[in-house]
């Protein structure tokens, strides 16, 4: 799995796809959400949302900020339970190109 940052002066992990049946797509996670905050810290690139990530506890609950197209909400997302540094959780999200600087909003 990969994550990608969206770059400049946006922030959060674009999501693109998601595993059928994983957690995230679970939590209601869709493809084109982008993930502002893992467990209410900002996420800021693709790298610090790994980091952030290999840092939560196994069989806890962690709130996802998340921009949906006009809207920003919660969603809550549930690590595994065997989830561990050595064993991290992840949430599924693929590398996708960051919208254009000069696209239109």
């Amino acid at each position: 799995e990969q994550r990608r940052g969206l770059g400049g002066d946006d922030q959060g992990v674009l999501v693109t796809s998601l595993n059928e049946g994983g957690a995230a797509a679970n939590a209601g996670l869709y493809p084109d959400d982008i993930i502002l905050q893992i467990d209410y810290q900002p996420v800021k690139s693709a790298k610090q949302f790994v980091e952030l990530a290999n840092q939560l506890p196994g069989g806890k609950a962690v709130p996802l900020l998340v921009k949906r197209e006009s809207e920003t909400l919660y969603v809550a997302v549930r690590t595994p339970p065997d989830a561990t540094p050595a064993n991290p959780p992840t949430i599924p999200t693929t590398s996708a190109p960051a919208p254009a600087a000069n696209a239109p909003k």
